[in-house]
């Protein structure tokens, strides 16, 4: 477990020597600290990060969400870059595929262009998903979860399958 003063040195080497971290914004949660580097005017970007309390690692947030929502999304368990969706037991079909289709999980499939190899994303159909789903317990590998996280509030709300994200790769299935 890291203290703070341990997450402090890093988010320093992280945000770089001539980057200054605004400590009046600095917060620690359950998980770890968000640091907040202080961004020039009229760059985009900068909303921030966490240091993870257990592991030292760097998760940048996204300027889509407010801080607030960030940490929520990240004490969640959202917090890499890359998922592997496990489905542990299905309820109800129709609302599992329903919302996994929000989700936007997708595949990809390698195309050939004169000895080019294009790897092209495709998102899964409500077919595919429900095929995927019938064999549970099933993975989806290699999955970008951390926009599509209140989606899973919604799954959690509604019941209807019983799921895990975990670190894209940690899977083995």
């Amino acid at each position: 477990m890291l203290s703070f003063e341990d997450a402090r040195e890093i988010a320093i080497r992280h945000a770089g020597p001539d980057v200054e971290l605004l400590d009046q914004k600095t917060r620690e949660t359950d998980s770890g600290w968000y640091f907040c580097p202080r961004v020039d005017e009229g760059v985009l970007g900068g909303c921030g990060f966490m240091v993870d309390r257990g592991s030292g690692r760097v998760f940048e947030f996204p300027s889509c969400f407010s801080v607030d929502e960030n940490i929520a999304r990240y004490e969640a368990g959202f917090r890499f870059e890359r998922y592997d969706l496990r489905i542990v037991a299905v309820r109800d079909r129709r609302r599992t595929v329903e919302l996994l289709q929000k989700v936007g999980l997708t595949y990809v499939v390698l195309e050939d262009s004169g000895g080019d190899v294009w790897r092209i994303p495709r998102r899964y159909s409500s077919s595919q998903l429900g095929d995927i789903i019938d064999g549970v317990p099933c993975v989806i590998r290699d999955q970008a979860l951390f926009l599509k996280a209140d989606v899973f509030r919604d799954i959690d709300e509604s019941g209807c399958c019983t799921y895990e994200v975990l670190e894209s790769g940690s899977t083995c299935a």
